[in-house]
């Protein structure tokens, strides 16, 4: 009985599933060696609602100090402040037009569904009704993130977000349009 015990737990050990590491990017300057998360509505590291998920910064390490590290006891990809970095959030767009039911834009999010006739609440999760379409281009020190969205309750964006290292300075810049 004790050799089957261990057979059993031998097989169930094999057959854990491992984590699948979140899409990520990692950048250097010679100075700045940062880890970048990239945006997935799957399997992406942050799925909430609140920030922006362009330019979600795991870590950054300078002159052996490390930053951006995680900083909450509890993981949830949909929890508001599972996220690290210098991140970013933009206001609703069209949210007080829209009734119940109906979407309004959250940029760097997608399009949201509005719950019911309370006023926003940035700490609330909502379903992404559409997500748009992200392109990565990742090179050696930037990335470059953009958001595209069309057509949702009558608006449309694109949104680029490039975080970038400087060349032969320890400074990080992030730019928008």
């Amino acid at each position: 009985m004790k050799l089957l015990s261990i057979f059993c737990f031998m097989v169930m050990a094999w057959s854990v599933e491992r984590p699948v590491p979140f899409p990520q990017a990692e950048i250097s300057n010679g100075h700045i060696k940062a880890v970048l998360l990239l945006p997935d509505i799957t399997s992406g590291y942050y799925q909430a609602t609140r920030f922006d998920w362009a330019g979600v910064v795991k870590s950054l390490e300078y002159k052996g100090h490390s930053y951006f590290e995680e900083w909450f006891k509890d993981y949830d990809p949909k929890k508001h402040d599972a996220i690290t970095g210098p991140v970013e959030e933009f206001g609703p767009v069209g949210y007080e037009e829209t009734k119940p039911g109906d979407s309004f834009i959250k940029i760097g999010v997608g399009a949201l569904r509005r719950k019911d006739e309370k006023a926003y609440s940035s700490f609330s999760l909502y379903d992404i009704v559409n997500p748009g379409t992200w392109k990565v281009n990742a090179l050696k020190d930037q990335v470059i993130f953009t958001q595209e969205l069309k057509d949702v309750a009558g608006y449309a964006y694109v949104y680029t977000k490039t975080l970038r290292l400087v060349k032969g300075k320890p400074q990080l810049v992030l730019e928008h349009t």
